[in-house]
């Protein structure tokens, strides 16, 4: 499995509007993403449930994860 991880202190929102669909777009068909914290603007990632409090959700074909707060002292 290949991932993406974004671990810059701006997170997924720092990503230029091109970064941000292509990734999109990546994870939806398979691909995982891998993030410091959730993105904070609702919507952003709009097939990521919000209800689920998972550290690894389904995305699509996909998934999205967030580094656990111990391991994001990592970067």
């Amino acid at each position: 499995t290949n991932a993406v991880t974004i671990s810059d202190a701006r997170g997924y929102e720092g990503l230029s509007e091109a970064q941000r669909r292509a990734l999109e777009g990546w994870v939806a068909v398979g691909g995982t993403l891998v993030l410091r914290d959730w993105p904070r603007t609702q919507g952003i990632l709009p097939l990521l449930d919000a209800e689920d409090d998972e550290p690894v959700r389904a995305y699509g074909l996909g998934h999205v994860a967030v580094l656990s707060s111990s391991a994001a002292g990592l970067f």
